[in-house]
């Protein structure tokens, strides 16, 4: 179970994947619109009712999509942050090392 899970999880982490998913799914849900009107199934309750869960999880995933790229590029930006903080420490130290201290004279 644990396999299929993390199988998931590596598809539907894969951006590429996931644009390609919801590019077709767009197109499924915009031609299904015609044999909705034609054969009137927008007068169904059940039709309708399946098409709004769908509108909520689609929604829910691409909300929970978006956080996940936030999240990658918070930690992204930290690590750099600290890269650069460590670069710095690391020139000043060396300014310091290399610099006579006025007050030794």
């Amino acid at each position: 179970m644990h396999q299929i899970y993390d199988r998931i999880m590596t598809v539907i982490s894969d951006a590429k994947f996931m644009q390609a998913f919801n590019g077709w799914a767009a197109v499924f849900f915009a031609v299904l619109i015609i044999p909705s009107l034609v054969f009137g199934w927008v007068n169904l309750v059940v039709y309708v009712s399946v098409l709004s869960i769908w509108a909520l999880v689609a929604s829910h995933w691409a909300g929970w999509q978006s956080a996940r790229v936030e999240v990658k590029q918070q930690e992204l930006e930290q690590t750099q942050d600290k890269q650069l903080r460590d670069m710095i420490e690391e020139i000043v130290q060396r300014l310091d090392e290399k610099t006579p201290d006025p007050d030794d004279k």
